[in-house]
């Protein structure tokens, strides 16, 4: 088993210089290089528009890791909670990724009911969880969204975003290199690397519905990188 916390206190550390170092250090690479501004732009327009964000809402940012989505969502939202329990990401999002109307906590996701009066204060009625849910159980998964059914605004929507999707898993590993490293590391060596784990859809599905919540499942904009083996979920009341 992967101790993520480790995994991601020390991933890719780099001297940051602008954006492109940014996406790098939280894996928003093709190729192992850092996505083009137009493409992660597509990224942050596909977000909004799941989230119907606005001027009023006040969003939380789970996993938000060096804030590089944060801080573009801000600037449709009125305030940003921004969560995540790598040191080194939280101080890059601080140093780099700041506005006025983003608070970010160095905290584990996994264990965010002790941060809840701060939540509480700030009244979220947006969440979004993006590329995080790999690092997830499925009893974590079904906590997280237990504790999100307490945020009870009429508008509220949790966005789990660019999930790993079991049913596309050979739309990734698609050469037999990548196969065959797959089956090395996941199998005989019983560690995930940094993709961490595949979901089945059913699964969120089961956990939706045992928590009261309502969901639609949605194919990525396949402009993006990713669309091809990763899906998104809206999950609402």
């Amino acid at each position: 088993m992967t101790d993520w916390k480790k995994f991601w206190q020390g991933y890719r550390p780099i001297n940051n210089y602008g954006d492109a170092d940014l996406l790098y250090q939280v894996g928003k690479t093709v190729g192992r290089k850092a996505i083009d501004s137009k493409l992660f732009m597509i990224m942050v327009e596909e977000i909004e528009s799941s989230l119907s964000l606005n001027s009023d809402d006040n969003l939380l940012d789970l996993c938000c890791g060096n804030g590089v989505l944060t801080y573009e969502l801000a600037k449709s939202v009125n305030s940003v909670v921004g969560v995540d329990f790598s040191r080194t990401l939280i101080e890059n999002a601080k140093t780099f990724k700041c506005r006025d109307n983003i608070l970010y906590v160095e905290h584990d996701v996994k264990q965010i009911p002790k941060i809840s009066k701060t939540l509480n204060e700030i009244e979220i009625n947006k969440v979004l969880l993006y590329d995080g849910l790999a690092y997830f159980t499925k009893n974590e998964l079904n906590s997280l969204i237990n504790f999100i059914g307490e945020f009870r605004p009429p508008d509220l929507k949790f966005l789990i975003g660019s999930v790993l999707d079991s049913n596309k898993k050979w739309g990734f590993f698609n050469t037999f290199y990548r196969k065959m490293n797959y089956v090395i590391f996941r199998f005989l060596v019983e560690k995930r690397k940094g993709l961490g784990a595949w979901w089945d859809m059913k699964h969120i599905a089961e956990i939706c519905e045992s928590n009261a919540f309502k969901y639609t499942f949605i194919e990525q904009n396949t402009l993006l990188h990713t669309a091809h083996y990763r899906t998104d979920i809206i999950i609402y009341k």
